[in-house]
């Protein structure tokens, strides 16, 4: 599941974990998902209610701030 909307430059800075849909849609495949550390939250840019990690196993959402910025597109 792709998150619908795009996060705003703020929410992605601002963001200390997120769900795994997010994390790959805005951030990197983790290197090594079954090392991550994973707990029941909510998301800091979708707010859904999923197993939750912190940004760093994502590439610390950096595809997402990218294109926030406009350095990158879609």
């Amino acid at each position: 599941m792709i998150p619908a909307e795009r996060p705003t430059l703020a929410q992605l800075w601002s963001a200390a974990h997120v769900c795994d849909p997010c994390g790959r849609a805005w951030g990197s495949n983790p290197p090594h998902p079954e090392a991550a550390t994973n707990w029941h939250s909510t998301c800091h840019l979708s707010a859904m209610h999923l197993g939750d990690s912190h940004d760093s196993n994502y590439g610390y959402l950096r595809r997402g701030l990218a294109l926030a910025e406009g350095r990158q597109r879609g």
